[in-house]
């Protein structure tokens, strides 16, 4: 409300806005904390490893062979230890949504009410700073550092800030997406189909992040402006 009082753009205040999210949640969670005593993300992991033991015990009861579900339980323990690590990771995007959400929701009803506030340009335009690119690289070496020497705050820190530079490429790669498809008329339909396609593959996902880093380097909607043109 005071970014649009102020008449900032949109980005700043979704910045500043974002900002915000994280130091109140953050807030939220040292109050509970302070309250009760509890960890409240031990407390999830807690809960998700009893349930992996009672699911284990089902297991066992429908007859599975130890082997099974060892290598079960082994995927399960990697995948709740990664969870771990990205903790910081999880708060951010949670801002990120609650930020996003309470912008696009409050102009939408200031705009309903005759009140001009700013907007965000069409997602086709949007570009991300080259900062996510070295980011990125910067996120590898301390991974690197952190794993080969057993630095677990390095690795764990850098772990975290490759998945931010990897999201931040899948956002650019997504608008590069979106400015192709306009370019060449494609449907609603087949759009949504695309961006499912692209989204639900793996390695389409992981090109896909790569690119968007690059677009921010290269700018290859100006290169295909000008082939157009």
């Amino acid at each position: 409300g005071y970014g649009f009082r102020q008449e900032w753009p949109a980005a700043k205040i979704l910045l500043v806005s974002l900002l915000a999210a994280v130091l109140a949640l953050l807030a939220g969670l040292a109050v509970v904390f302070a309250v009760t005593s509890i960890n409240p993300f031990t407390l999830q992991l807690d809960i998700m490893r009893e349930s992996l033991e009672a699911s284990a015990d089902v297991y066992r009861s429908m007859g599975m062979e130890e082997a099974q579900i060892a290598q079960t339980t082994k995927e399960f323990s990697q995948a709740m230890d990664t969870v771990a690590m990205l903790l910081p990771l999880v708060i951010s995007a949670s801002a990120i949504i609650i930020t996003y959400m309470n912008f696009w929701i409050s102009g939408r009803v200031l705009r309903r009410l005759g009140h001009p506030v700013p907007t965000l340009p069409p997602f086709a335009e949007w570009r991300l700073p080259q900062f996510f690119l070295y980011l990125l690289g910067f996120a590898l070496v301390g991974i690197y550092w952190g794993g080969s020497r057993e630095i677990q705050p390095l690795y764990q820190a850098a772990f975290n800030l490759n998945m931010v530079a990897m999201g931040a490429g899948v956002i650019q790669g997504l608008s590069l997406m979106s400015y192709a498809m306009d370019r060449f008329r494609v449907g609603k339909v087949m759009r949504v189909c695309l961006y499912a396609f692209v989204l639900l593959g793996g390695v389409l996902v992981q090109i896909l992040a790569f690119t968007g880093l690059f677009d921010m380097l290269f700018d290859y909607r100006r290169r295909f402006g000008k082939k157009t043109s």
